[in-house]
């Protein structure tokens, strides 16, 4: 059965063979793979067209139109039955197609399928674990107007899921949480409670992260005047519109004072020695796995 795995990339340069490496390395091989540039102005297209593979396909046309655009697009590029998102500054554990596939075929009255991840940083240092809440038998307002339940590039899905129901473009960025909220009624989430994705967070540049932090903080108020009386009642939608300001606040101050490693210390859980070794060994043979032309 075909997977899609679709990467939609922006002057990836430093990461985008790492990323590229992780899909090589999974243990489910029948696969193709859609590198769709977003109008880079870095070596990333070269990076992207020098694999050996006919499986790989590069998408380029110059120009930048956004996430959610270019999600869309490799939805209707997509020929796999199923389709996998992926962002270009991350890894795939190797197991992570297989076990998605499993899960998907084996219970077909899910729609949609996400994972774990393990927060990894600039150097390729594992910085803990999260994300590993179940989502079985949760409520929709639960799942969709929660931060962090479904991280987005861990998810799959049919091919037709995305296409019946496209992003919007509309949202620059939290257009993952929108289209949740927008499909709560119809679809059916489900999550692998396993890291099975290296997620790349990085605050090297803490100014930059803040201002993504503060667009992302608007939208997601706008979010809330559009679906959250359906899903949290007036109550619930007036406390979760109220912890917007406080959060940006604290976002500021940290960031003012130099503290941003605590944001992503507070999110994440802390791997035992066990766990961290075992990461570690999955880590160095993707970023080892031989790929011809990269």
């Amino acid at each position: 059965m075909l997977i899609s795995v679709g990467i939609p990339f922006y002057n990836n340069q430093t990461t985008l063979p790492e990323a590229i490496r992780s899909v090589f390395a999974q243990t489910y091989q029948n696969w193709e793979l859609l590198l769709v540039d977003d109008g880079s102005s870095d070596a990333s297209v070269a990076i992207a067209k020098s694999s050996q593979d006919s499986r790989v396909r590069v998408i380029t046309d110059g120009e930048n139109k956004g996430l959610a655009w270019r999600l869309n697009q490799i939805a209707q590029l997509a020929k796999g039955e199923y389709l996998a998102r992926m962002d270009g500054d991350d890894l795939m554990h190797p197991e992570r197609l297989q076990r998605q596939l499993e899960y998907l075929t084996q219970n077909p009255q899910v729609d949609l399928i996400a994972t774990g991840v393990y927060s990894l940083n600039q150097d390729n240092q594992i910085q803990g674990i999260r994300g590993l809440e179940d989502l079985t038998d949760m409520s929709a307002k639960k799942v969709l107007l929660n931060k962090g339940l479904i991280i987005h590039p861990t998810v799959m899905a049919t091919r037709e899921w995305f296409r019946r129901y496209p992003y919007d473009t509309s949202y620059p960025r939290t257009q993952d949480r929108e289209l949740w909220c927008r499909v709560a009624n119809t679809s059916r989430f489900a999550k692998i409670s396993e890291p099975l994705y290296f997620y790349r967070e990085s605050l090297i540049n803490p100014q930059k992260y803040l201002k993504t932090y503060w667009l992302s903080s608007r939208l997601n108020w706008r979010l809330l005047r559009s679906y959250g009386m359906t899903n949290l009642g007036l109550l619930g939608t007036l406390q979760q519109m109220g912890s917007i300001p406080v959060k940006m606040l604290a976002y500021q101050g940290l960031t003012w004072l130099g503290k941003q490693d605590l944001l992503l210390r507070q999110r994440n859980e802390t791997l035992s020695l066990n766990q961290q070794q075992e990461a570690e060994v999955i880590l160095n043979h993707i970023l080892n796995y031989p790929v011809a032309g990269l």
